[in-house]
């Protein structure tokens, strides 16, 4: 099964294969109608689960910053998550600024409905990241300029289907337990010998076959 190539962050809903396949657990949420959250709009496709978090959480955009907080807390499974600003929208997209104890980045959002979901996040340096999905198999490949890190983390999950695996390099692999017929999401962290968070990265991912860098 070829692989097709799409740029990270750009979800794109599939048609789901016949009678038989995997039923997702999550259903596509109605189109923004709000005109601050136009830039933010997630075009009607499918929201993901997240392997810790689980279904995707509506909230407003007051409650954006708190929302970032928790979802980073909950995906990487450490504390100390500060939120230090609130929404931001611009043209390009809506995000709220974070803090840990060792890095600092962005926590993204999607309007959908009335509400705003996480749909992505940067922390540190997490430039360089290439994701492939073939059949069952996930992989990631980082191009890590950590120079201290010990170990690399990758977490996927498809509806109710969620696997999770930890490296001693920046190759990362699992395979899922059921076809990824739905659209999906991934967290990917490399971490110090310390113990320290160095960098992460969040994303959707689409149904199927999927390669990006």
């Amino acid at each position: 099964m070829g692989g097709q190539r799409w740029r990270l962050g750009a979800a794109v809903q599939r048609p789901l294969p016949g009678p038989g396949a995997y039923t997702p657990t999550t259903t596509p949420l109605p189109t923004t109608t709000s005109p601050q959250l136009d830039s933010c709009s997630d075009g009607g496709l499918a929201a993901p689960s997240w392997p810790k978090s689980g279904p995707v959480t509506v909230v407003s955009a007051a409650e954006a910053p708190a929302a970032a907080q928790r979802f980073v807390s909950t995906e990487l499974g450490i504390t100390g998550v500060t939120a230090i600003g609130g929404l931001k929208v611009t043209t390009s997209g809506c995000s709220v600024p974070v803090r840990t104890a060792t890095t600092v980045g962005n926590v993204d959002f999607a309007a959908s409905g009335t509400g705003l979901y996480v749909s992505s996040f940067n922390l540190g340096n997490s430039s360089g990241l290439g994701l492939m999905v073939h059949g069952r198999h996930v992989q990631a490949v980082y191009d890590s300029q950590c120079t201290t890190c010990v170990r690399w983390d990758l977490s996927v999950r498809y509806g109710t289907v969620v696997a999770f695996a930890t490296a001693r390099s920046s190759i990362v692999s699992v395979d899922l337990r059921g076809d990824p017929n739905v659209s999906g999401g991934y967290v990917y962290s490399d971490w110090a010998a310390d113990g320290s968070l160095r960098n992460a990265h969040a994303n959707v991912i689409p149904p199927g076959d999927f390669a990006a860098s």
